[in-house]
């Protein structure tokens, strides 16, 4: 039974080249919100997301939390390098404000990536993520590959969700 608490998906997807070019990654997330489509609005609360790609820099893919059957992956644009640190820096800011606006607000942080930045250093940002101190926050690292940084990955989740695992990856 819900306890009236609303539960928001950030979903924090790596659009590298370096990721784009081996694997894909609209179909493993295709997968993951296919997963968190069937919670509902149970245990949960009421699901909505926030999308946010990034690449040589971090792009929200709408202005506004959404369904998630309304996310369309189809224009996710690979680029370039990987900007690890500024997408956490985005990740955090819109977290914190959206909590400071609904108090209820229980965000549950996923994070799509390799853990590899190419352009900038995660360490700070990781800090930044983990002063947000809300009930009932989860951190989620899914990688695509079993070749990634999975310390990065580690100190994201921290003490706030499960190991960080591989997806079932198909090389595009």
């Amino acid at each position: 039974m819900s306890s009236g608490r609303r539960s928001r998906i950030y979903l924090a997807i790596d659009v590298s080249l370096s990721i784009g070019e081996r694997h894909d990654v609209r179909a493993l997330v295709g997968e993951i919100l296919a997963g968190l489509a069937t919670i509902g609005s149970g245990e949960v609360g009421v699901i909505d997301c926030r999308c946010l790609a990034f690449g040589k820099s971090p792009r929200w893919l709408s202005t506004s939390p959404m369904a998630l059957t309304e996310l369309q992956l189809s224009n996710l644009r690979f680029e370039g390098p990987t900007a690890l640190g500024a997408a956490l820096v985005s990740l955090a800011t819109q977290v914190e404000s959206d909590v400071r606006e609904s108090p209820d607000l229980r965000p549950i942080l996923i994070l799509v990536s390799d853990g590899r930045s190419t352009l900038d250093e995660p360490d700070p940002s990781l800090c930044q993520v983990h002063e947000i101190d809300t009930p009932g926050q989860v951190h989620i690292a899914a990688s695509p590959s079993g070749d990634s940084d999975f310390d990065v990955l580690r100190r994201f989740v921290g003490d706030r969700g499960p190991e960080p695992f591989v997806l079932p990856s198909s090389a595009s």
